[in-house]
């Protein structure tokens, strides 16, 4: 059991999101993982170009506040894609859970 933690701290598995936020908040680790005793949630915005890009709950309320003026997720369809470089627009957005699961889809 022992070597089997071990092995885990050595090559840890990949994580099940990303945080994109360039100063994230959770400064200890990008990486979001639904096993963390933290896990919260996070957000994933697709765009038409099939870019995602994903967020903490807490990073991606921070940069809705501070880019685009504290719009809710449905008035945020059809800005440009938060991809460097990408033209797409957003299509969609999806609110994972605090259980990992899909919350909602906003279209």
């Amino acid at each position: 059991m022992l070597e089997n933690a071990i092995e885990l701290c050595r090559f840890p598995p990949a994580p099940d999101a990303v945080c994109r936020l360039e100063k994230c908040l959770c400064t200890l680790k990008t990486e979001i993982y639904f096993t963390d005793p933290d896990f919260k949630g996070y957000i994933q915005i697709c765009c038409c170009q099939s870019c995602m890009v994903e967020f903490h709950i807490n990073c991606w309320k921070s940069l809705k506040s501070t880019k685009f003026c504290e719009k809710n997720e449905k008035d945020i369809l059809n800005e440009a894609c938060l991809t460097p470089d990408c033209m797409g627009k957003i299509c969609y957005i999806r609110i994972f859970g605090p259980t990992g699961l899909l919350k909602c889809k906003v279209r």
